[in-house]
């Protein structure tokens, strides 16, 4: 009795090579899309890696962009997306979805206005001193959920940097104040 179910052939490197030279011809989103459905084909080529990604925003919408770069690396990423907004939990429950995924590597990318509201949004209303006191809450907070977290897990962890305000909160006078609200998100 034959099957008239067919299962594709894994791709060829030179397939990939192919599909990655297309891509770059035109690196838009759709086209990172279909290679990164492509590629999700020749799995017996690419070595599974085991990737969460934590985060305080959507960051879902960056997995092709992921997908595609990591199998250029020869890399097959297995992705978890903790739910929206709950870095912190993650971290710190021994039963998150995170370490039930067992990851080899976790990114985690956080806004500073949804960490630190404070430093995001009323800087110029802050005394010295409460910029100082909340940049080492928001330090030692992570700290210590990192902390916490590498206890339970070896896997790799990459932290993102705080993403500068789009417009500064002293105008054109930020770069020249050592005590800035742009130096304070590089300290934090």
């Amino acid at each position: 009795m034959t099957s008239n179910l067919t299962v594709p052939l894994p791709l060829e490197r030179p397939r990939m090579d192919e599909t990655f030279k297309q891509l770059d011809m035109r690196p838009t989103l759709a086209s990172y899309r279909q290679a990164a459905d492509a590629l999700r084909m020749q799995r017996q080529q690419l070595r599974e890696v085991r990737v969460a990604m934590l985060a305080t925003f959507t960051i879902d919408s960056l997995d092709p962009y992921f997908e595609v770069e990591a199998a250029r690396l020869g890399l097959l990423p297995e992705l978890y997306h903790a739910p929206f907004n709950s870095v912190r939990q993650e971290l710190l429950n021994a039963n998150s979805g995170c370490l039930a995924h067992q990851p080899d590597v976790v990114f985690l990318a956080q806004l500073l206005e949804d960490v630190c509201p404070l430093l995001a949004n009323d800087f110029l209303a802050l005394s010295p001193e409460q910029v100082e006191e909340c940049i080492a809450e928001t330090v030692d907070e992570l700290s210590a959920s990192l902390k916490a977290f590498r206890q339970r897990t070896d896997a790799s962890v990459v932290v993102y940097n705080f993403v500068l305000p789009r417009a500064s909160a002293m105008g054109i006078f930020e770069v020249a104040d050592r005590n800035s609200q742009t130096a304070a998100i590089r300290k934090a």
